[in-house]
């Protein structure tokens, strides 16, 4: 398939920080003992401004971010969006176990799958049907989920129709804005993994997001239909 119609934009779209006290512990963010989210992450000036800097008073000496998500977005029309999208999921370097599916609610009976089916997609039309039925790809784990710990880097790959939620309801791009993502979450260890190692706010502003380039790292593929590696 042709893909030179397809724009690309990467960006970091979220980051989770927490509050250290002089010691480096943890202390409570207003009423959210774990930290801040940081959606639509414009750049760190503005974020220093709004968010940080009001939150370094009394004990809180310093900020350190815990959780990292870059997106890879996709804009074209969406029959040569999600094969390319297929691809990247099946030629990704990264060595993560396996690939999970997961369809929202209204297409889980007509595709005979469950929330949380964790069986492997061996394949990559299997890859590309579930993306055309909805449904979103897995690689690793983002959170908590079923026994199994957080993943250091961890992936989706989906078609993107909303953006956030109101009162519990997805809100709903226009048609324009509708595009494929490809989103490497990086937490835990994996921030050492991408040199981001500091614990003050200098050490973020001063990391570059090219330092986790390689997460995003393509095998060269083999022939459409090859079993993935496992």
């Amino acid at each position: 398939m042709n893909y030179n119609g397809l724009r690309l934009k990467a960006e970091v779209d979220r980051v989770d920080f927490e509050l250290l006290d002089g010691n480096g512990f943890r202390v409570a963010w207003d009423d959210k003992p774990k930290g801040k989210r940081v959606t639509d992450y414009q750049n760190h000036r503005q974020v220093f401004a709004q968010i940080i800097q009001p939150a370094l008073t009394g004990e809180a000496k310093g900020v350190r971010p815990t959780y990292i998500e870059i997106a890879l977005d996709l804009w074209g029309d969406r029959t040569a969006v999600l094969p390319f999208l297929a691809e990247l999921v099946a030629n990704s370097k990264l060595p993560l176990p396996e690939v999970r599916a997961f369809l929202p609610f209204r297409q889980q009976r007509e595709h005979a799958r469950r929330k949380g089916d964790t069986a492997k997609l061996s394949k990559h039309h299997e890859l590309l049907e579930t993306l055309q039925a909805g449904g979103t790809l897995y690689m690793g784990n983002q959170r908590e989920w079923c026994g199994c710990k957080k993943s250091p880097v961890s992936v989706r790959a989906y078609w993107k129709e909303t953006d956030g939620q109101d009162k519990g309801q997805a809100i709903d791009l226009r048609a324009e804005q509708h595009r494929g993502r490809f989103e490497v979450v990086i937490q835990c260890d994996g921030l050492t993994d991408v040199g981001l190692s500091g614990t003050d706010w200098q050490a973020w502003t001063a990391w570059s997001v090219t330092n986790a380039a390689k997460l995003f790292g393509q095998l060269i593929p083999e022939a459409p239909g090859s079993p993935l590696p496992c």
